[in-house]
């Protein structure tokens, strides 16, 4: 796993959801995103707020959602 990947259970998280996160932070990073057997990677560059932190926060941003 690289440093600016992140993994998304497919089990835990709908794809809507997943969409609407990557979404909401097109001016903060840009995210690829990848389908595989039962996760959804997640490829960051370009974070305003750099990768880890910006990583971070979109998790629980997109657990925010899943919560609504």
């Amino acid at each position: 796993m690289g440093m600016n990947e992140l993994f998304v259970c497919k089990e835990l998280y709908k794809y809507c959801n997943l969409l609407a996160a990557i979404d909401a932070y097109e001016n903060i990073a840009r995210i690829g995103i990848h389908e595989m057997e039962s996760y959804w990677k997640l490829c960051f560059s370009d974070c305003v707020y750099g990768t880890a932190r910006t990583i971070h926060e979109f998790e629980n941003y997109l657990i925010g959602l899943e919560n609504c």
